[in-house]
């Protein structure tokens, strides 16, 4: 097969899953116009951001190189190559494969969120306001014209199902997480004294980082031994050998209510996460995932039980390895995706 995945790069996945599918004789490509992620993994970045004047006109003919090159176009984060998804009919026109991959706040309705998700209220960020759903709905409906077939994933499912039959929609595998699990060989077990509390916020409005320190202040004045450190503006391999060579406990987010790339990655090294489930999501997606799940209102106690409970990090860190090995390994998902792509 000839796969496009592009043009959003998502914590690297884009990569990881053309980089499987490369390995297993095919023929793949990770291409992102702009990224600004601190990943920059792309096998080609048009760097668009550096083009004045004629930007669109530089996409455009790359755009028309592609189209003799790939049989199936994965896009990434909810968006094709051009505003408004204007060649997603030439594609079709021309015969071409349409996969959608969601990220998240591409497709995340305010109207969904107020009903399961009491949080989503805390947040400060102007993607997730309600004025954006019109624009979500009509883009989402745009693309269900087109594609094939469209991925959202977790928590992200409900949203997709607004607008999607659930005929097209896809809920695994879980393409917005792939790991290659070589890359996080076994690390000391979490149990050092006194323990390093990590937090990397991609967005600290929306990973509920002023929540996740308060409650830290909070231990330590009360005289609960724990350190803290928040990894920001630092490159993502660096990022990743502090939670694998320092890292006791990691935690990724307490508002939008799921589990993100950085929690995968941390459960790869063996490290317990905390993070926010919306019930639903959880029982519904991933019943067996062994995060500890907290709010807002339990932060404190969550974070001090395995503060005081050293085994309970280390049977937390084994039990997160395993969970990624079913889930998340790269090669697995792109046996799945060949499967997915033959079926279109």
């Amino acid at each position: 097969m000839r796969v496009f995945f592009g043009p959003y790069n998502i914590a690297g996945s884009g990569r990881l899953l053309a980089d499987a599918l490369r390995a297993s004789g095919h023929v793949a490509d990770f291409v992102v116009w702009i990224d600004r992620t601190p990943h920059q993994n792309a096998h080609y970045d048009l760097h668009l951001e550096r083009v004045s004047g004629w930007r669109w006109l530089s996409a455009g003919l790359f755009f028309l190189s592609l189209l003799p090159r790939y049989d199936v176009f994965h896009f990434t984060g909810g968006v094709s190559f051009f505003p408004f998804g204007v060649d997603l009919p030439i594609l079709r026109l021309l015969g071409k494969k349409l996969v959608m991959q969601y990220n998240g706040s591409d497709i995340r309705l305010r109207a969904v969120e107020d009903r399961r998700n009491p949080y989503i209220g805390l947040q400060d960020s102007p993607a997730n306001e309600a004025d954006r759903d019109r624009g979500k709905l009509r883009r989402m409906r745009w693309h269900r014209r087109w594609v094939h077939k469209a991925f959202a994933v977790r928590n992200g499912y409900d949203h997709a199902r607004q607008v999607y039959p659930e005929a097209k929609l896809l809920t695994a595998p879980w393409v917005n997480n792939p790991l290659d699990l070589r890359q996080y060989p076994p690390g000391p077990p979490p149990d050092r004294f006194p323990p390093l509390v990590v937090h990397a916020p991609t967005n600290p409005t929306i990973k509920g980082s002023t929540f996740i320190e308060a409650a830290v202040e909070q231990l330590q004045r009360v005289g609960v031994p724990l350190r803290y450190r928040r990894l920001e503006g630092m490159p993502h391999g660096e990022v990743q050998r502090i939670i694998r060579e320092e890292a006791d406990i990691v935690v990724d987010q307490l508002l939008f209510g799921g589990v993100g790339s950085f929690a995968f990655e941390a459960m790869a090294a063996q490290r317990p996460v905390v993070v926010n489930m919306i019930p639903e999501v959880q029982q519904r997606h991933y019943p067996d995932c062994p995060a500890v799940n907290a709010t807002v209102e339990s932060i404190v106690e969550r974070l001090e039980h395995l503060v005081v409970h050293p085994e309970e990090r280390v049977r937390l860190g084994r039990a997160g390895r395993a969970f990624v090995e079913r889930h998340c390994d790269a090669d697995r998902m792109a046996a799945e995706l060949l499967d997915i792509y033959a079926g279109l």
